[in-house]
Protein backbone atom coordinates (compact mmCIF):
# COMPACT_ATOMS: atom_id res chain seq x y z
CA UNK A 1 0.00 0.00 0.00
CA UNK A 2 2.61 2.20 0.78
CA UNK A 3 4.34 2.27 -2.41
CA UNK A 4 1.47 3.33 -4.53
CA UNK A 5 1.25 6.59 -2.55
CA UNK A 6 4.13 8.18 -3.92
CA UNK A 7 3.05 6.72 -7.20
CA UNK A 8 -0.56 8.51 -6.49
CA UNK A 9 0.78 11.60 -6.25
CA UNK A 10 2.99 11.63 -9.01
CA UNK A 11 0.01 10.96 -11.06
CA UNK A 12 -2.08 13.54 -9.50
CA UNK A 13 0.29 16.14 -9.87
CA UNK A 14 0.58 15.35 -13.03
CA UNK A 15 -2.86 15.74 -14.26
CA UNK A 16 -2.83 19.22 -12.21
CA UNK A 17 -0.16 20.45 -14.49
CA UNK A 18 -1.33 18.98 -17.65
CA UNK A 19 -4.23 21.06 -16.58
CA UNK A 20 -2.63 24.11 -15.78
CA UNK A 21 -1.02 23.87 -18.61
CA UNK A 22 -3.78 22.88 -21.02
CA UNK A 23 -5.27 26.19 -19.84
CA UNK A 24 -2.37 28.40 -20.24
CA UNK A 25 -2.49 27.33 -24.05
CA UNK A 26 -6.20 27.09 -24.76
CA UNK A 27 -6.63 30.87 -22.84
CA UNK A 28 -5.32 32.74 -26.12
CA UNK A 29 -7.63 30.82 -28.35
CA UNK A 30 -10.41 30.98 -26.06
CA UNK A 31 -10.11 35.23 -25.81
CA UNK A 32 -9.33 35.52 -29.38
CA UNK A 33 -12.04 33.08 -31.32
CA UNK A 34 -14.71 35.83 -32.75
CA UNK A 35 -16.74 33.05 -34.75
CA UNK A 36 -18.90 31.20 -32.95
CA UNK A 37 -19.48 27.60 -32.40
CA UNK A 38 -22.10 25.50 -33.62
CA UNK A 39 -23.94 25.32 -29.85
CA UNK A 40 -22.47 28.90 -28.59
CA UNK A 41 -25.16 31.03 -30.27
CA UNK A 42 -28.08 29.18 -29.25
CA UNK A 43 -27.13 28.75 -25.59
CA UNK A 44 -26.30 32.16 -25.10
CA UNK A 45 -29.48 33.48 -26.23
CA UNK A 46 -31.48 30.92 -23.95
CA UNK A 47 -29.61 31.70 -21.15
CA UNK A 48 -30.00 36.03 -21.88
CA UNK A 49 -33.57 35.09 -21.86
CA UNK A 50 -33.68 32.79 -18.54
CA UNK A 51 -31.51 35.55 -16.65
CA UNK A 52 -33.80 38.07 -17.73
CA UNK A 53 -36.96 36.70 -16.96
CA UNK A 54 -35.92 35.65 -14.28
CA UNK A 55 -34.11 39.64 -13.28
CA UNK A 56 -37.09 41.27 -14.43
CA UNK A 57 -39.84 39.43 -12.64
CA UNK A 58 -43.08 40.46 -12.90
CA UNK A 59 -42.01 43.86 -13.60
CA UNK A 60 -44.13 45.83 -15.71
CA UNK A 61 -43.62 49.11 -17.64
CA UNK A 62 -44.89 52.25 -15.60
CA UNK A 63 -45.55 54.19 -19.26
CA UNK A 64 -48.48 51.83 -20.15
CA UNK A 65 -48.75 50.12 -23.41
CA UNK A 66 -49.68 52.98 -25.71
CA UNK A 67 -45.90 55.01 -25.12
CA UNK A 68 -45.32 57.23 -28.23
CA UNK A 69 -42.43 58.00 -30.13
CA UNK A 70 -40.93 61.00 -29.07
CA UNK A 71 -37.92 63.12 -30.19
CA UNK A 72 -36.21 61.87 -27.42
CA UNK A 73 -36.78 58.50 -27.79
CA UNK A 74 -34.85 58.77 -31.16
CA UNK A 75 -32.15 61.17 -29.74
CA UNK A 76 -31.70 58.44 -27.07
CA UNK A 77 -31.55 55.82 -29.49
CA UNK A 78 -29.45 57.74 -32.06
CA UNK A 79 -26.77 58.84 -29.52
CA UNK A 80 -26.74 55.32 -26.89
CA UNK A 81 -27.59 52.36 -29.01
CA UNK A 82 -27.41 53.16 -32.44
CA UNK A 83 -23.61 52.58 -32.27
CA UNK A 84 -24.15 49.20 -31.88
CA UNK A 85 -27.48 48.20 -32.73
CA UNK A 86 -27.70 50.03 -35.91
CA UNK A 87 -30.13 52.84 -36.99
CA UNK A 88 -32.66 50.65 -37.55
CA UNK A 89 -32.06 48.13 -34.83
CA UNK A 90 -30.59 45.19 -36.88
CA UNK A 91 -27.36 45.13 -34.92
CA UNK A 92 -25.12 46.57 -37.79
CA UNK A 93 -24.53 49.71 -36.08
CA UNK A 94 -20.25 50.53 -36.41
CA UNK A 95 -19.55 48.79 -33.59
CA UNK A 96 -21.94 45.90 -33.59
CA UNK A 97 -20.64 43.64 -36.43
CA UNK A 98 -17.05 44.06 -34.25
CA UNK A 99 -17.99 42.95 -30.98
CA UNK A 100 -18.24 38.78 -30.35
CA UNK A 101 -20.91 37.96 -29.46
CA UNK A 102 -22.25 40.67 -32.43
CA UNK A 103 -24.69 43.18 -31.43
CA UNK A 104 -28.21 41.92 -30.97
CA UNK A 105 -30.54 42.02 -34.08
CA UNK A 106 -33.55 44.46 -32.07
CA UNK A 107 -36.02 43.15 -34.91
CA UNK A 108 -35.31 39.36 -34.24
CA UNK A 109 -38.41 37.72 -33.13
CA UNK A 110 -36.08 36.54 -29.52
CA UNK A 111 -36.32 40.72 -29.22
CA UNK A 112 -39.83 41.34 -30.05
CA UNK A 113 -41.10 38.50 -28.29
CA UNK A 114 -38.97 39.63 -24.87
CA UNK A 115 -41.35 41.77 -22.23
CA UNK A 116 -40.64 45.87 -21.47
CA UNK A 117 -39.72 44.44 -17.90
CA UNK A 118 -37.02 42.16 -19.05
CA UNK A 119 -35.63 44.92 -21.76
CA UNK A 120 -35.82 47.38 -18.87
CA UNK A 121 -33.01 44.88 -16.20
CA UNK A 122 -31.24 44.13 -19.68
CA UNK A 123 -30.48 48.20 -19.99
CA UNK A 124 -30.03 48.65 -16.41
CA UNK A 125 -28.00 45.53 -15.84
CA UNK A 126 -26.16 44.86 -18.86
CA UNK A 127 -25.11 41.32 -19.72
CA UNK A 128 -22.00 39.86 -18.83
CA UNK A 129 -19.41 38.43 -21.87
CA UNK A 130 -21.09 40.64 -24.06
CA UNK A 131 -20.60 44.29 -24.67
CA UNK A 132 -23.79 45.60 -23.56
CA UNK A 133 -23.31 47.95 -20.94
CA UNK A 134 -25.47 48.29 -17.70
CA UNK A 135 -26.76 52.05 -17.19
CA UNK A 136 -27.75 51.61 -13.73
CA UNK A 137 -24.89 53.63 -12.10
CA UNK A 138 -25.27 56.82 -14.36
CA UNK A 139 -28.95 56.34 -14.48
CA UNK A 140 -32.05 56.20 -12.01
CA UNK A 141 -34.74 53.66 -12.33
CA UNK A 142 -37.32 56.63 -13.57
CA UNK A 143 -35.30 57.75 -15.89
CA UNK A 144 -34.62 54.49 -17.41
CA UNK A 145 -38.28 53.46 -17.33
CA UNK A 146 -38.37 56.42 -19.56
CA UNK A 147 -36.29 54.79 -21.83
CA UNK A 148 -39.38 52.75 -22.57
CA UNK A 149 -40.41 55.24 -25.33
CA UNK A 150 -36.77 53.81 -26.89
CA UNK A 151 -38.73 50.48 -26.75
CA UNK A 152 -41.89 52.34 -28.66
CA UNK A 153 -39.37 53.56 -30.83
CA UNK A 154 -36.99 50.41 -31.32
CA UNK A 155 -40.79 48.35 -31.94
CA UNK A 156 -41.67 50.73 -34.95
CA UNK A 157 -38.81 49.05 -37.17
CA UNK A 158 -39.71 46.90 -39.84
CA UNK A 159 -37.54 43.57 -39.59
CA UNK A 160 -37.38 43.55 -43.82
CA UNK A 161 -36.03 47.28 -44.01
CA UNK A 162 -33.63 47.12 -40.99
CA UNK A 163 -30.87 44.93 -42.81
CA UNK A 164 -30.27 47.62 -45.68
Amino acid sequence: MKSRAPFLRAFILGCMTTSLLGLVVAAPFALTHHKDFPFERRYGNAMKSIVAKLGAGGTATPVGPDARVTDGARAAFTGSCATCHGARGAGNGVFGPNTSPNAADLTSPEVRGSSDGALFWITKNGLGFTAMPAFATPYRDADLWALADVVAYVNTFDARRSAR
